[in-house]
C-alpha cells in the first residue's frame, strides 16, 4: 500500500483517491464509493502506519480484535483505566462461542501494540501487557503491533475460514489459465479453459486443495504468478 495515499477498490468499482487532511498528524481517508456500511480506512503517518492499515482492514472484514477474545485474560493483562474512553469497546470480551477455535495470536494484525489507544497526553503507560511468566524478558510485549509480516498465519486462516476460499481459488485459476503450457494439441484454448472450469466447479472445497494437482499440471512459473 502506498505510504502517501490510500485507495480502496475492487472489480467494477471506481475507488477515489484518499483525501489529505490539513491537521497533524498527517491523515488520509479512503472510502469505497457506493458501498453502504463497507467502512472507512484511516491512515496516519508514523511507525505504525502499515500495521494500523492492516488492523483496520481486518476490522472492515468483520474480524474481532484479538484482545476481545473471551480467554484473553489468560494471555494478556488489559489496563482499562489507561485506555481512551472511545476505544474501550475494542476490549469488550466476546462470548466463547463467538471466538474462532484458534490459539491466541500475539502476531495478529488485530492485536494492538502495548501503548496503542492509550489516553491522550499519558506517556509511559500501557493499554495491554503480557505476563512475566509467559514473557519474562518482554520480547512478546515489545513485538505487539510491530511485525513486518502484516497478516499472521492465523489471520490468513481466519480469512479463508470465513470468506469462502473457493471463490479466491477460482479467480486465481482464471488468471493462471493465461500462462498454462500444458494444453493438449487436439483441443482449443476455449475447450481447455472450459474443461478446467468444470473440474473446479465439481471440487469439494470443504476439503484441503492442492492447487498444483495433476489435474491442472501447473508449472512453477504459473504457481508463482497465481500467488503474487
Amino acid at each position: 500500500m502506498d505510504r502517501d495515499r490510500a485507495v480502496l477498490g475492487r472489480a467494477n468499482a471506481r475507488p477515489r483517491q484518499a483525501e489529505a487532511r490539513p491537521h497533524q498528524p498527517r491523515h488520509w481517508l479512503a472510502r469505497l464509493p457506493r458501498e453502504p456500511n463497507f467502512g472507512v480506512l484511516e491512515l496516519f503517518e508514523g511507525k505504525q502506519h502499515r500495521q494500523h492499515a492492516a488492523m483496520v482492514v481486518m476490522s472492515m472484514l468483520g474480524f474481532y480484535f484479538e484482545p476481545a477474545r473471551h480467554d484473553r485474560d489468560k494471555h494478556i493483562r488489559v489496563h482499562v483505566r489507561h485506555i481512551r474512553p472511545d476505544k474501550l469497546h475494542h476490549f469488550e470480551k466476546m462470548r466463547a462461542e463467538a471466538t474462532l477455535p484458534l490459539p491466541y495470536d500475539y502476531d495478529s494484525a488485530t492485536h494492538p501494540a502495548w501503548q496503542f489507544w492509550r489516553q491522550i497526553g499519558r506517556t509511559g503507560i500501557s493499554t495491554v501487557a503480557t505476563y512475566k511468566d509467559k514473557d519474562p524478558d518482554g520480547t512478546i510485549m515489545k513485538s505487539l503491533g510491530q511485525h513486518s509480516k502484516l497478516l499472521s498465519d492465523i489471520d490468513i486462516i481466519k480469512i479463508n475460514s470465513v470468506y469462502a476460499h473457493q471463490v479466491t481459488l477460482k479467480y486465481q485459476v482464471a488468471i493462471a489459465l493465461a500462462v498454462i503450457k500444458s494444453k493438449p494439441n487436439n483441443i482449443t484454448i476455449e475447450q481447455y479453459i472450459n474443461r478446467i472450469r468444470n473440474k473446479i466447479d465439481k471440487m469439494d472445497f470443504d476439503s484441503d486443495i492442492t492447487i498444483c494437482s495433476d489435474d491442472f499440471k501447473f508449472d512453477d512459473e504459473t504457481v508463482c504468478k497465481m500467488r503474487e
